[in-house]
């Protein structure tokens, strides 16, 4: 139950930092900043997608694991694995985009909402992990 509660959090995470990621204006090399969400279009198919395919990406590299949590190897091996996953996740964000044009979000948007999400995840793992050690304080 916990994995299912963990893994929605961090699709939360994911469409928020792509809404976040959007919302912040970015400087292109002709020095004009584009207004923020200009020209992006509806982002909620956008959102949906960029949460799953994430999510979809940390299940895929095990980090939705019971083992590799209570593992002394793989709480340290963490950070590794969720660059690994994001990277990859960065891959098919980048190819869906140029398979279906209608999903398109600027690469600096893109970026900037991997970057945002991978923030929010080790924030959400380390809030688990704080909550597991007070509970079993606890008992």
């Amino acid at each position: 139950m916990r994995i299912r509660v963990l893994g929605l959090v961090e699709a939360v995470i994911a469409f928020t930092a792509l809404y976040a990621a959007v919302l912040y204006p970015i400087q292109y090399a002709d020095q004009s900043v584009a207004a923020p969400g200009e020209g992006v279009g509806p982002l909620l198919p956008r959102g949906i997608v960029f949460a799953a395919i994430i999510v979809m990406s940390l299940l895929a590299f095990g980090l939705y694991s019971g083992r590799q949590r209570k593992q002394f190897a793989g709480f340290y091996l963490f950070p590794f694995r969720l660059i690994a996953a994001l990277v990859v996740a960065s891959a098919m964000l980048t190819a869906l985009q140029y398979a279906i044009p209608s999903l398109h979000v600027w690469q600096g948007v893109s970026a900037l909402a991997v970057i945002l999400t991978g923030c929010g995840v080790l924030v959400s793992r380390a809030a688990q992990s704080l909550g597991r050690t007070v509970n079993t304080a606890r008992r």
